[in-house]
C-alpha cells in the first residue's frame, strides 16, 4: 500500500486522530490524538445523556417521554456513562485495517 498510494492503512484510515512520517515504507514518527479520536468514537457519553435527559424533560407527550426513556439512544447514552472514563477514544478501525499479524486474527 505504500508504495502504490504514499502511506500506511492505519494513517491512511483514520486522518484526524493519527498522523505521522512514513520513509521509505516505515512509520518513522507517529502521533495519536486521543480527544480527537474521543470526538469520532465516543459518540455516546455524557454529552449525549444531557442531551437526551434535556429532551424527554421538555417532551410533553406521556407516550412519547417514555418512548424516549426507553429508546436506544438514551439506553446506550446510560450504558456508555458507566464505562466513560475507561473507554476515551479508540474506535480500533486503525488496528482492523493493520495488515500485522492478519492472518492470526479470528474474524468473529
Amino acid at each position: 500500500m505504500y508504495k502504490r498510494i504514499g502511506t500506511t492503512p492505519c494513517l491512511r484510515v483514520c486522518p484526524a486522530c493519527l498522523s505521522g512520517t512514513v520513509q521509505d515504507g516505515r512509520i518513522q514518527q507517529s502521533t495519536y490524538d486521543r480527544e480527537k479520536c474521543h470526538s469520532r468514537a465516543q459518540t455516546y457519553g455524557i454529552g449525549s445523556f444531557q442531551k437526551g435527559l434535556l429532551q424527554i424533560v421538555n417532551e410533553d407527550d406521556r407516550d412519547r417521554r417514555r418512548t424516549m426513556i426507553y429508546g436506544d439512544f438514551f439506553t446506550k447514552s446510560i450504558q456508555s456513562l458507566g464505562f466513560f472514563r475507561d473507554s476515551i477514544a479508540q474506535c480500533f478501525e486503525c488496528m482492523r485495517v493493520c495488515p500485522v499479524g492478519r492472518k492470526y486474527r479470528k474474524l468473529q
